[in-house]
């Protein structure tokens, strides 16, 4: 059967998320499996779900000293890089310029009609 499965990304996200807790731990081709399919379904997640996965694993690692085998250890250290850069797309760094220490406002600016670089 071919065609497209609708499904809710709450129900998505939550059946990754066990499939998450199932692999950690595991040896065997599910690791990888799951890491994959985070990474496919990545707009489903929340930040905090990307801090969860980061945390979980290195709490794991904490506990028991390994993550697997050499494949599975690479399967979650690169899940672990991906969620630490959705993280890091969520946010923006901007430049405060405050009054009264020599800089102008973002409105004292724009009356003055220049651009704030």
């Amino acid at each position: 059967m071919k065609g497209d499965i609708l499904i809710r990304k709450e129900d998505l996200r939550l059946t990754l998320l066990a499939c998450f807790r199932y692999s950690l731990g595991r040896r065997t081709y599910i690791v990888g499996h799951t890491t994959d399919m985070i990474k496919q379904y990545e707009r489903v997640f929340r930040e905090w779900d990307w801090k969860l996965f980061i945390k979980e694993i290195n709490q794991y690692y904490k506990d028991f000293e390994t993550l697997g085998d050499k494949c599975d250890e690479a399967n979650w250290n690169e899940l672990k890089m991906f969620a630490e850069q959705k993280i890091d797309e969520l946010y923006i760094k901007i430049k405060i310029k405050s009054p009264g220490f020599g800089y102008t406002s973002i409105a004292q600016d724009k009356k003055r009609g220049k651009l704030i670089p």
